[in-house]
């Protein structure tokens, strides 16, 4: 992965460095904080460099199956949505803060 930290963030919004721009709202409680730091960020880096929201989607999730393997699921929109069966402890849900949009990422159950 290759970052362009100078490009990153702008002078404006140096006081919220220590956060980054995505927030986790919610997540399974057993979710290891390696695996979190792993999705975090994954997901920073495509929607820093990705604008589409459908390439954004397929990145993650194929950066998520090259990671942890298994079947995923990534919803990137306006609001959370409610219905999902996950397999523990791979679930979050993040916002992205600059576009002010929804992710919700997991690991999809049986």
């Amino acid at each position: 992965h290759f970052y362009l930290p100078a490009l990153r963030r702008s002078v404006c919004d140096m006081s919220t460095e220590d956060q980054g721009p995505l927030e986790v709202m919610k997540k399974c409680e057993d979710l290891p904080e390696e695996s979190e730091e792993v999705i975090y960020k994954l997901v920073e880096d495509v929607l820093s460099r990705e604008k589409d929201g459908q390439t954004r989607a397929k990145e993650i999730k194929s950066g998520l199956v090259d990671e942890f393997e298994g079947m995923w699921n990534v919803t990137i929109g306006k609001a959370f949505t409610s219905t999902f069966n996950y397999k523990p402890p791979y679930f979050i849900q993040m916002m992205y803060k600059p576009e002010r949009i929804c992710l919700q990422i997991y690991q999809s159950g049986e």
